[in-house]
């Protein structure tokens, strides 16, 4: 059994004796396509390495990282456009071409910075307000972006302005307006000082007998009437009476523009008048009584700005000296005719 192992193994040795080259190997490390090989005997070892590809990118194909071996073909960039801050840009590699588009910006506010109509980007601060003042409509108020402060301001009283009257209640309104807004701020009824203007009296028959009708209602027991006097070519006339005394009494007045007597045909005009004559009836004591009472009251329905007792007094200076003049009117108090006892009252418009 000894001799027998002791024959094997000295046939292997005998064999690597036999194969053996007997060259010490200088060795080339292995490559992509290559084992380790001697550089002496071409003797080889191993197995080659195979090649190790990088990724293809836009400027070259896959590459062998040992060797340089390419495969394929480089990729193609793929452009992302072009903003306002960054040129057109390739998304795989980062390679850049042209320039940048560059901010477009507006204007800042009073609210918002400068901001880039393209991407929103802001760029300083806000700007101020610019302020108008508050009025009474609106308070203090931005005219760029319209923001407000504080409270609307007071009105801007302006002048009174005549806003209505009435000729029968002899009253005007007068309105004071605020100059910025135009509304009312205020309105006061005031007694007008006079009914009369250019040279003429404000009121028409209709207008003086409305007037006289109030008055001797309130004041008196004296009555009046507006009637076209067809006995006298429908001129427009005035009759007042009284029935307190024991007989009737009467007046009649007509108006007067200029020369002419104001008639029928006048009564689609305004039918202003500059003159009023008046026939005072005076026949008995009674009447002249009545008389008295009836001119208290025609003044007193031609000029607002007299109270009874001033009127009055009116009445008996008139009487005492047959002709005054007083707020722009002239009276006069005459004999009409002496046979029938009548005075002539007449109220003109000083010229």
């Amino acid at each position: 059994m000894k001799r027998t192992i002791a024959f094997l193994l000295m046939a292997v040795m005998l064999v690597s004796l036999l194969t053996a080259c007997g060259c010490k190997h200088e060795w080339a490390e292995a490559t992509c396509t290559d084992p380790k090989t001697c550089t002496l005997c071409e003797e080889t070892e191993g197995d080659s390495l195979g090649h190790s590809y990088l990724d293809a990118t836009c400027e070259a194909p896959k590459t062998c990282r040992r060797c340089g071996k390419t495969k394929g073909d480089a990729l193609e960039h793929e452009w992302a456009e072009a903003t306002c801050e960054d040129p057109m840009t390739c998304t795989l590699c980062g390679a850049t071409e042209g320039e940048a588009l560059g901010h477009e910006w507006s204007e800042s506010t009073c609210t918002e910075p400068a901001v880039c109509d393209v991407c929103g980007a802001e760029d300083g601060e806000p700007g101020e307000h610019t302020w108008l003042d508050a009025t009474c409509e609106a308070p203090m108020t931005c005219e760029v972006c319209g923001a407000t402060e504080g409270e609307p301001g007071d009105h801007v009283e302006g002048e009174a302005e005549l806003a209505d009257y009435d000729l029968v209640e002899a009253t005007a309104v007068y309105d004071t307006p605020c100059t910025v807004c135009g509304e009312v701020i205020s309105s006061e009824t005031l007694t007008m000082p006079q009914l009369h203007s250019d040279g003429y009296f404000l009121l028409t028959p209709q207008d003086y007998v409305d007037r006289l009708y109030n008055i001797f209602t309130s004041e008196t027991d004296l009555y009046c009437e507006l009637y076209v006097n067809e006995d006298m070519d429908d001129v427009i006339t005035c009759d007042m009476w009284s029935t307190v005394s024991d007989n009737m009494y009467f007046a009649y007045t007509y108006f007067y523009d200029g020369d002419y007597s104001l008639v029928e045909a006048d009564s689609d005009k305004n039918m202003f008048f500059n003159e009023m004559w008046t026939i005072l009836d005076c026949v008995s004591s009674d009447d002249v009584m009545d008389a008295s009472t009836t001119l208290l009251a025609m003044i007193l329905a031609i000029d607002p700005s007299l109270d009874v007792a001033s009127a009055t007094e009116l009445v008996v200076e008139l009487t005492a000296n047959n002709a005054i003049s007083y707020n722009g009117i002239d009276y006069t108090l005459e004999v009409y005719d002496e046979a029938e006892v009548e005075l002539l009252f007449t109220a003109i418009v000083a010229g």
